[in-house]
């Protein structure tokens, strides 16, 4: 049933070597088996950067936002609330300018946060912190939903503005509505655009002066999107090599993918209680990556959700995370997968 999935040969590229950056903010507890000894790509002159912060309620397209700017699947993406469960860091770089990009949690305003269970305020906590300390904060806003959602957003914004100011940031806040190609009539978009130029306290001071209207989707307005990012860079040096698009430790790139497939095959709250376990880590000799990760489930009748009738639910988690990792990473990687009792 726990087979080891391997990818074709031809697919087998060598690992990328990354700089500091990606170790600060690796949450895992597993050392890379990534060779840090090679020598780095060229890293052009007069190098600029800015750190960007996706901030936005639950379910607002931030990862879906996140992965259309860096070109790459690198944050989980699901229909289902919090599919994000931590900062997840990415990169996106142009010539001498480089993009950090951070997909956080769903935030809800701050008043509310003493309302939630410890677990989903520990997650929004970080996306709160997350908007403090990036350089550029982008707001992503539902385009679809309708006036109450928007107030809300509304309220985030003014928090987020107020938060930075108290932290000395300067503005650095972008508009973003996303999820443009779902909403109907297209007049409306407008309506969304006007309603937060009106609700917001001193918009032209809180926001940059243009509303973006984009689609993480099909992809309308990203490219623009990305264009005034990176003319927000400063000077300063890459934090990553510039042909790199992830910036975790490549286990937690591989479990973001794990946990984007549980999401899709697994319903109702049995994905939210599952955690992640490694037993092993390796590179093999041809510059392949061996995972063996446990998924530890709350109760023995949760496992046999996860592993499916005959090993099905839990071979296909399999086959495509490893599938989608391998393209992320730009190297094969070999994942074998087991389900316990927590």
């Amino acid at each position: 049933m726990f087979r080891t999935y391997f990818l074709a040969a031809s697919n087998s590229i060598p690992s990328i070597p990354r700089l500091s950056f990606a170790r600060r903010f690796c949450s895992s507890s597993k050392e890379s088996a990534v060779d840090y000894s090679a020598a780095l790509p060229h890293i052009p002159a007069d190098t600029r950067i800015a750190s960007v912060a996706l901030i936005g309620a639950p379910n607002a397209g931030k990862s879906s936002l996140s992965n259309a700017l860096i070109g790459s699947r690198v944050s989980a993406v699901s229909r289902k609330v919090n599919a994000t469960r931590s900062r997840t860091i990415g990169a996106y770089t142009s010539g001498n300018r480089q993009l950090i990009f951070w997909d956080t949690p769903g935030v809800v305003e701050r008043q509310f946060l003493k309302t939630l269970r410890a677990e989903r305020r520990e997650l929004t906590t970080d996306g709160w912190g997350a908007a403090v300390d990036a350089d550029v904060v982008v707001l992503v806003v539902d385009a679809s939903r309708g006036e109450g959602y928007w107030r809300r957003c509304a309220n985030i914004s003014e928090q987020i503005a107020e938060s930075r100011g108290k932290a000395r940031q300067q503005s650095g806040l972008l508009l973003v509505l996303n999820k443009c190609d779902k909403v109907t009539p297209r007049s409306r978009i407008l309506t969304a655009a006007d309603f937060f130029q009106t609700k917001v306290s001193d918009f032209k001071a809180v926001f940059e002066d243009r509303i973006f209207m984009v689609s993480a989707y099909n992809g309308r307005g990203v490219n623009d999107l990305r264009d005034k990012l990176l003319d927000m860079t400063t000077e300063g040096d890459f934090e990553v090599p510039p042909d790199t698009a992830y910036c975790d430790d490549e286990l937690d790139v591989v479990r973001q993918h794990i946990w984007e497939k549980l999401l899709h095959r697994v319903h109702e709250e049995v994905p939210y209680q599952c955690r992640f376990e490694n037993e092993k880590m390796m590179q093999l000799p041809n510059g392949d990556l061996y995972i063996s990760e446990v998924i530890r489930v709350p109760r023995s009748s949760a496992v046999g959700i996860v592993v499916g009738p005959g090993g099905q639910v839990i071979e296909w988690i399999r086959d495509t995370a490893a599938q989608s990792s391998s393209e992320v990473l730009k190297r094969a990687v070999h994942l074998k997968l087991r389900v316990a009792v927590a």
